[in-house]
C-alpha cells in the first residue's frame, strides 16, 4: 500500500481532531486542539514550501519524490500512535459496546466505573447517538430548522470554495 501525501495529512488531520474532542479533559482540550491545529497549518506550509523548492529540479525524480517521502516521515508516528490509542466512547456506543465505553470513559475520566459522572457521561453520549442514529435526509440539508442545517450547508461550501480559490 502506499501513503498518498494527498490523503494520509487529510485522514490524521479530519480524525485526530474529532478523536481529541470526545477523549481530552475539558481543561486541557481546548489547548490541545488549538496546538494541533497549529502545528497541521505549519505542516501543511512546509508541505507546500518543500513541493516549491523541489519543482526546480527538472531533470530528476528526487522533484516528486523526495516530498511525498519528507511527508511520510513527518506523519509516521502519528499514523502510529493511533494504533494504540483507545476507542472513543462515542464509537463504541455506536457499535453497541456498552461495557468497553464504560470502562474506556472512566479511564480517560480516571475515576471507577461505577461513578455517578461517569454513568452520567455514558447516558448523555447514548442518548445523543440514538438521537443521531434516527438518520435524516438529503433534502434536510436545505431546511432552516432548529439545527440551522442550511445555515450550516452554505458556510461550509463557502468554506470549501474559498480553500480552493486559495490553492489555485
Amino acid at each position: 500500500m502506499v501513503l498518498s501525501n494527498a490523503n494520509c495529512p487529510s485522514f490524521i488531520a479530519s480524525t485526530i481532531p474529532a478523536w481529541q474532542a470526545e477523549c481530552l479533559k475539558k481543561r486541557r482540550g481546548t489547548l490541545l486542539l488549538v496546538s494541533f491545529g497549529a502545528c497541521i497549518t505549519i505542516g501543511i506550509a512546509l508541505s507546500y514550501w518543500l513541493t516549491f523548492a523541489f519543482s526546480w529540479i527538472q531533470t530528476s525524480s528526487v522533484s516528486w519524490r523526495f516530498p511525498i517521502a519528507f511527508s511520510t516521515l513527518l506523519i509516521s508516528p502519528a499514523l502510529v500512535l493511533v494504533m494504540f490509542m483507545p476507542e472513543s466512547p462515542r464509537y463504541l456506543l455506536l457499535c453497541g459496546k456498552e461495557d468497553e465505553a464504560l470502562r474506556v470513559l472512566s479511564a480517560l475520566e480516571e475515576l471507577p466505573t461505577d461513578h455517578e459522572d461517569v454513568r452520567r457521561e455514558v447516558l448523555l453520549i447514548k442518548n445523543t447517538v440514538i438521537r443521531l442514529a434516527g438518520g435524516s435526509s438529503f433534502s434536510s440539508l436545505f431546511t432552516m430548522g432548529k439545527e440551522r442545517n442550511l445555515h450550516r450547508f452554505v458556510l461550509a461550501g463557502k468554506i470549501y470554495s474559498s480553500h480552493n480559490l486559495l490553492l489555485s
